[in-house]
């Protein structure tokens, strides 16, 4: 590890409030100021949104192979998403995504983040993928699972997908969401 691994995790989440500084992505409070503004349009023009999560618990990976990882995420998401379609890391090991549409438009988004998922295969971070069924709408969130082995240890991910009710508000999804 450098001294640039160490600095960069030695950083605050946020360094200036706009761009997390190892993923080079929206920090949460920007991301949560921009899903508010997109929650206030899909309520003007009655369209529906929808947010995955991707959620990595790691057990004994060294913080630069962690950091590592989590950079290669970032890069597969920012391949993988459309122009519309906007994601945070929200936590250490979280990251969401916004998506302008409903479940089947989300799970079209993440079939495009596994497709990238499976090119990483043959890297240093070997991933096996379980495709997402699809599933009823009013049944609650939808869970995949993502299981992946970095240097004999082991990244369990697991993605799951809160499409937002007509009028709901950012707390109460956010909260659906356990966010």
């Amino acid at each position: 590890m450098t001294t640039s691994d160490v600095r960069r995790i030695e950083l605050p989440f946020e360094i200036n409030g706009l761009i997390d500084p190892i993923t080079l992505t929206h920090t949460p409070s920007y991301f949560y100021d921009l899903l508010q503004r997109d929650i206030r349009r899909s309520d003007r023009n009655n369209e529906k949104l929808a947010l995955i999560t991707i959620d990595f618990s790691a057990s004994t990976i060294l913080a630069k192979k962690m950091i590592d990882f989590l950079m290669k995420i970032s890069l597969i998401l920012k391949q993988s998403l459309r122009s519309d379609e906007y994601f945070s890391r929200i936590g250490f090991e979280k990251f969401a995504i916004l998506i302008h549409g409903d479940r089947a438009e989300a799970l079209i988004a993440l079939n495009r983040v596994q497709k990238e998922l499976k090119k990483m295969e043959n890297d240093s971070f070997p991933i096996i993928y379980k495709a997402p069924t699809d599933g009823d709408e009013h049944d609650g969130p939808e869970t995949n699972s993502l299981r992946s082995v970095v240097s004999g240890s082991s990244v369990e991910v697991n993605t799951q997908i809160f499409v937002r009710d007509a009028g709901m508000s950012l707390v109460e999804w956010l909260e659906v969401a356990s966010i």
